[in-house]
């Protein structure tokens, strides 16, 4: 009983890797459907949906859960290789973009549950923090972190003294690797409080080797929100706030030919039918085109 099989399905020779709702990843042969093993992660005591596609690199079958966890499983027979349990800290963290692999490390985009959390007004929202993580793939071990927020800090003036930003910024999707600029670029979420991170609503491009930022371009300002805006009144959404314009996409690269000569560009589109077209070395806007309504 898989529940609900959302992830995308990896073909691999075969054999097909493919993730499920009931916390499961299951390797099936290609041409019979036939079921070669199966792993839970509940083998931590708690099960974690998987709605994001398996990499697979280094024989091994790598994946993210719905409660933050990274896992290695040795790719002949689904036995755990390793797990990583501190990609974040933080309790609603969720991986929901697959990861993506390069050289000896696999990347990991970070979001989270806490914007559902804050509809409740008892949830003192909010204290999450989007990243993205390099880990080396032989065991695990983180090899570097970057936030797209910083720490957050008690916001005074607030209803409750205990609420806090900047926070939010989520990585909802799958990163893009530009292996020759030896960068990583993601497409970030809106702020779940202010301040607004200047990351946010962001497309951002990243040093594969050692997480240093090379470019970030907002392409919404001043939009924090969370889903206790959609009712009033409620401690977690006081005062003016924005529209909640995710990035949901994955960064797209392609190389355009002009009279400038070839060109790297990058482009995304946010939940409000925008598209970006920007210069994939500098972070320059080249294009926006609204596509939907």
């Amino acid at each position: 009983n898989t529940m609900i099989a959302s992830s995308e399905p990896v073909i691999i020779g075969d054999t097909v890797y493919i993730g499920s709702w009931n916390g499961a990843v299951y390797a099936l042969d290609a041409a019979t459907g036939r079921q070669r093993w199966m792993f839970s992660t509940n083998i931590t005591g708690k099960i974690g949906s998987v709605r994001n596609a398996v990499v697979v690199t280094h024989n091994l079958v790598i994946f993210g859960d719905q409660l933050g966890r990274v896992f290695a499983l040795n790719q002949p027979n689904g036995t755990l290789a390793w797990i990583q349990q501190t990609v974040s800290d933080h309790p609603l963290a969720q991986i929901t973009g697959a990861l993506v692999a390069y050289g000896d490390r696999v990347y990991v985009p970070m979001a989270s549950r806490e914007e559902d959390a804050a509809s409740n007004p008892a949830y003192v929202c909010c204290t999450f923090r989007g990243s993205l993580t390099a880990l080396n793939v032989a065991d695990g071990a983180i090899a570097w972190r970057f936030y797209t927020v910083d720490p957050p800090q008690p916001l005074n003036g607030t209803l409750n003294a205990l609420h806090s930003g900047p926070s939010g910024a989520g990585i909802w999707s799958t990163p893009a690797i530009d292996p020759d600029a030896g960068l990583i670029y993601i497409t970030t979420g809106n702020s779940y409080s202010p301040p607004v991170s200047p990351y946010s609503d962001a497309i951002l491009a990243i040093s594969l080797a050692d997480g240093h930022l090379r470019w970030s371009t907002q392409l919404t300002a001043d939009d924090w929100a969370n889903n206790a805006c959609r009712a009033t009144p409620n401690p977690n959404c006081a005062g003016e706030h924005g529209r909640d314009l995710d990035f949901g996409s994955a960064p797209i690269l392609f190389s355009v030919n002009n009279e400038q000569g070839v060109q790297k560009w990058v482009a995304a589109i946010q939940k409000n039918g925008v598209i970006h077209a920007l210069d994939a070395l500098t972070g320059k806007i080249v294009w926006t085109q609204q596509v939907g309504r």
